[in-house]
Formats: C-alpha cells, structure tokens, sequence
C-alpha cells in the first residue's frame, strides 16, 4: 500500500530479500503456466526528501489523515504532468525489467484514495500521457496496461490510447 509512507520498521533485509526471492518464485510460476503477469509501474509515489532534493518538481503531499493516520505517515506523490515523471517511469520499469523481466503488461493505480480537489477532475484523463508514453518509449513493441477499475475516481477518457 501507498497511502502511507511508514509503519514501524525498519525491515529487516531477510524480509526483504525473502520477498524478491517470492516475487520471482510467482512470476517463474507465472509464466510456467502461460500466464503474462502484470507488473507494477510507477504510479507517483516518492520520498519526501525529492521535494527537498529535487525543489522544483512537482512533489506534494498526499492530504494527511488517510485511514485516521496522523500526519507523521503521509506519504508524497509526484505530479504526472511533471516534466521528470516519464523519466523516472522509464528508471523505473528499466531496473523493474533487470529484476524481473518482463510481460508486457503494467498496471498502476496513481491515484488510489486520492480525491479529486474541486474543479480538478478533467486532470484525469490529461494524466494518461505520461504513463503510456513512458510504457511505449520502454517497451515499444507491444504493451497493455491495467487501470483499476475500482477506483471511484476513475472517468471515461483515462484508459482511452491504452492499447497500441
């Protein structure tokens, strides 16, 4: 979950490793049985400190109080109409595809639990690009994302140019 950027810890690296060594145990699996599994894109979500390191990047936290959470678990989110949000999505699905390959297919939910300010909804559908064009620069022969369908904010126009 991204909806908050803390809880306890710090892991320790036994459990992180034991859950790489999963995720490419379920993948292997995966795709033994012909299945394509979707792979996590990057939605957004980054550590305060790019706000400080990065100040002119579109960084902004994520309102605080998500599931009655105080203040010292929010979590910082990424505009996708920033000018570096492709960038680092290409980053991303590079070292994501060294870990673990690839299938072509990537979902992601930026805007989990984030309601829309007033007047801000036709932001949705704008927000589109810079994922999918991420995705084609990365993978440019053939690729499908997943968006949520649950999502409550979800609008006709968000998932349309998905598909090449």
């Amino acid at each position: 979950m991204v909806n908050i950027d803390k809880w306890d810890g710090p892991l320790p690296q036994s459990y992180i490793d034991g859950q790489h060594e999963l995720q490419n145990s379920i993948l292997a699996r995966e795709r033994e049985l012909g299945m394509s599994p979707v792979l996590c894109a990057f939605a957004g979500h980054v550590p305060e400190a790019l706000k400080v390191a990065q100040p002119t990047m579109k960084v902004q936290r994520i309102p605080p109080g998500w599931g009655g959470f105080s203040d010292a678990y929010g979590c910082w989110f990424l505009n996708p109409l920033d000018a570096q949000f492709k960038e680092i999505q290409i980053q991303f699905l590079k070292e994501q595809q060294k870990e673990y390959g690839t299938s072509h297919y990537y979902g992601t939910d930026p805007f989990n639990e984030i309601a829309p300010r007033a007047g801000s909804r036709p932001i949705w559908p704008a927000c589109r690009g810079p994922f999918t064009t991420a995705w084609r620069k990365k993978i440019p022969t053939q690729f499908g994302c997943k968006w949520p369908g649950r999502s409550k904010h979800a609008t006709n126009g968000l998932t349309t140019g998905c598909q090449p």
